[in-house]
């Protein structure tokens, strides 16, 4: 009987640690690519490009205007959602321009991105450090 309770608590636990799994706030900060891309392991929710706007903190930032246009002159919008995620399933063809705007605050990505997995490069440990960091 121990033996079963044993086996539960990891399962319960990972349960409570995946509350969010499959909606849009799940894992702000990770590399959304990794599993939503065309040959990631959730192809159906595939996305051209993802990321979380975080302030200098790493603290996710909503109501954040994410623009991207890409090698073709297509320009795509969203907004960051409560945990600062954002996510494009629309096509996009690298390399894009990145621009993200909050009122009469915008930053602009000074070269452009090889690819839509935002959080490959902009997380803790990444090339341009934790998340999208917002203003």
């Amino acid at each position: 009987m121990p033996l079963r309770l044993w086996t539960l608590v990891p399962v319960a636990l990972l349960a409570v640690g995946c509350e969010d799994e499959g909606s849009a706030t799940m894992r702000p900060g990770e590399d959304c690519q990794a599993c939503h891309s065309a040959e990631g392991s959730d192809r159906e929710e595939a996305f051209s490009a993802a990321g979380t706007v975080t302030d200098g903190k790493g603290n996710g930032l909503s109501g954040i205007t994410v623009v991207l246009t890409d090698r073709t002159q297509t320009t795509r919008t969203t907004s960051s959602n409560s945990v600062g995620n954002f996510f494009f399933r629309q096509s996009l063809t690298p390399p894009l321009t990145v621009k993200l705007t909050q009122g009469s605050t915008v930053r602009l990505m000074l070269a452009p991105a090889a690819s839509g997995a935002c959080n490959s490069c902009h997380r803790a440990g990444g090339a341009a450090g934790a998340g999208i960091a917002f203003p």
